[in-house]
């Protein structure tokens, strides 16, 4: 019996890819399986924190590229009682160049 890999070998250059289960809770079998590159598989694992807003869901480091956000800022912006999405809209001020009068 052939492996999955070896079934699924023609469809990609297995060098940028690696296989990635739709269902993970499913079998590695062909119809399950499909080739994915390391950033969709790092958000499809787990343990990544999903927020959704209007309708949106995301992992938090997919948020934080996408609003261009430094995750780290988003993080603390919720450990301080901000909602999901004030933490992302709003504006980031660089403390660097805050005026001190």
């Amino acid at each position: 019996m052939l492996t999955v890999r070896a079934k699924m070998a023609g469809a990609l250059s297995p060098d940028e890819f690696s296989i990635e289960r739709r269902n993970v809770d499913g079998n590695y079998e062909p119809n399950n399986c499909y080739w994915a590159t390391m950033l969709t598989q790092q958000n499809n694992k787990r343990n990544n924190r999903v927020y959704t807003v209007d309708d949106e869901t995301k992992t938090l480091t997919e948020w934080s590229r996408d609003v261009n956000i430094n995750r780290t800022t988003i993080d603390e912006r919720l450990k301080r009682g901000m909602s999901f999405k004030e933490a992302i809209t709003q504006t980031v001020i660089d403390s660097r160049f805050k005026s001190t009068h």
